[in-house]
């Protein structure tokens, strides 16, 4: 990152879910399949990597009482956002990189203004965004090296809620890559 200046300020992270096989001791739930009766469901967990010194750590495990496979939006929610700002001080921000999965923009919205936390992933292909306006950026400046627009798009399914996408060429591989952003 000291490269990139802009992030001088930011504590970075990535986080993802993971559910592997069920082990011997999770429980038995009934199945959806009328021919199946009880099935075993991996516990699910959350965990996040500080991308600034490779440390890992654990977030939380995933609901299994109400859920088989508990969404990462709706364990997000329920995770204190002190866990999400892993002890940064106030007045530093903390982004966390997220797979295609985070994408309740109400969430980020809350909690960019209440607790200065922003968030970044990859647009998934069924979005149906609607652009709303451009940025300006500018292009010659090596920082947007590759950037071939940055908009502001929004969401029927957002609630109204505007989020940035920033549409960037992968100058090694030629490939496009939507991002989204608070």
């Amino acid at each position: 990152f000291a490269a990139h200046p802009l992030l001088e300020n930011f504590r970075v992270f990535a986080g993802d879910g993971s559910y592997l096989e069920a082990a011997c001791h999770d429980a038995s739930q009934p199945s959806s399949s009328a021919s199946s009766g009880q099935k075993k469901f991996a516990t699910g967990h959350f965990f996040a990597m500080d991308l600034r010194n490779g440390a890992l750590f654990h977030l939380t495990v995933a609901d299994q009482i109400e859920r088989k496979q508990e969404h990462d939006v709706r364990a997000l929610k329920k995770l204190d956002p002190e866990i999400l700002r892993q002890g940064a001080p106030k007045g530093q921000k903390v982004l966390w990189v997220w797979d295609r999965a985070v994408t309740d923009f109400n969430l980020w919205r809350n909690l960019k203004a209440s607790h200065g936390i922003y968030f970044i992933t990859r647009q998934k292909e069924n979005f149906a965004g609607q652009k709303c306006g451009d940025y300006t950026f500018d292009a010659s400046s090596p920082i947007n090296q590759g950037v071939l627009s940055d908009e502001m798009v929004g969401s029927g399914s957002s609630g109204g809620v505007a989020i940035r996408r920033i549409t960037v060429l992968d100058p090694l591989t030629g490939v496009v890559h939507m991002l989204l952003t608070n």
